[in-house]
């Protein structure tokens, strides 16, 4: 028993520990070009133009970030951004993995891996990736995947907490997954129809660049809103929200400036925010 309790607590230290790094390298990646530029995906991502950015701008005397340089570099460190099914799959495997070894399923992660099942979905049929220019870093990938390992340990720690998801959390889960996949497959008519980015319009996106994001947000946010109403000390549920917040509103303003610098008085005409309507 006192093994399970010190394996226990060493597992929630690292996870606290993870989101808690994960948060600070978000914010970090603001002030700082090369983990901006690693943490770019997709359309954000000027390929050639930033991997030399990266490479001349890192301090050369330091061995271990020399190393990374010169792993970035590489043509091989960038991978296609359709592999980010593989996120969803490794995700889906946790999530019933930790089913199985618990004695009872919490319906906080039936919810979660709902959710995941969705995205794959979304990836296989809904997605549209150009092939020649949506692309990540190995590092964005290699960190994506092991997201989808300790969000499921983050879940699983909590399934004895004595709140659960209550109804009214379990119906804004599905509204906002509702609205994300609707946003997805606005996005992946654009993409359809055309090799090029354009505007993309109608729901959300009249107000907003990136609904997709505000989405995301929401949906965790119903996960996790009975730990925050009821105070249940769980330190990396708390990290794990200040990571995704932040996470996704630090894309969604870098997305916006992205449209308004492709698509210059076109877009600025909307008058759209970046991700919360009025606000940001």
């Amino acid at each position: 028993m006192t093994r399970d309790l010190a394996r226990l607590s060493i597992l929630q230290f690292l996870t606290t520990m993870y989101f808690a790094l994960c948060f600070l390298a978000t914010l970090f990646s603001c002030f700082s070009s090369s983990l901006h530029i690693l943490s770019q995906h997709g359309k954000l991502i000027k390929n050639d133009l930033d991997i030399r950015k990266f490479y001349n701008e890192v301090p050369r005397d330091i061995v271990l970030v020399k190393l990374l340089r010169r792993l970035y570099a590489s043509q091989f460190i960038l991978v296609r951004k359709s592999l980010f099914k593989y996120f969803y799959i490794v995700g889906i495997f946790a999530c019933l993995g930790f089913m199985f070894i618990q004695d009872n399923t919490s319906n906080r992660m039936i919810m979660f891996t709902i959710h995941v099942l969705r995205r794959f979905l979304e990836e296989i049929f809904i997605a549209k990736h150009n092939s020649n220019k949506s692309s990540m870093s190995l590092v964005t990938f290699l960190f994506g995947i092991s997201y989808y390992i300790m969000m499921p340990i983050a879940i699983s720690l909590t399934w004895k907490s004595t709140s659960s998801p209550c109804l009214i959390q379990v119906v804004v889960f599905f509204l906002f997954s509702a609205l994300q996949f609707m946003s997805h497959r606005t996005l992946s008519n654009i993409r359809r129809h055309s090799r090029m980015y354009d505007i993309p319009c109608g729901g959300l996106f009249n107000w907003i660049s990136c609904p997709h994001y505000l989405c995301e947000i929401g949906i965790y946010t119903s996960l996790f809103a009975d730990i925050f109403v009821y105070g249940v000390h769980y330190l990396w549920i708390y990290f794990a929200m200040m990571y995704i917040t932040t996470c996704m509103i630090v894309n969604a303003i870098r997305s916006h400036k992205w449209y308004i610098e492709t698509f210059r008085e076109s877009y600025i005409k909307l008058n759209r925010k970046a991700i919360v309507p009025l606000v940001i």
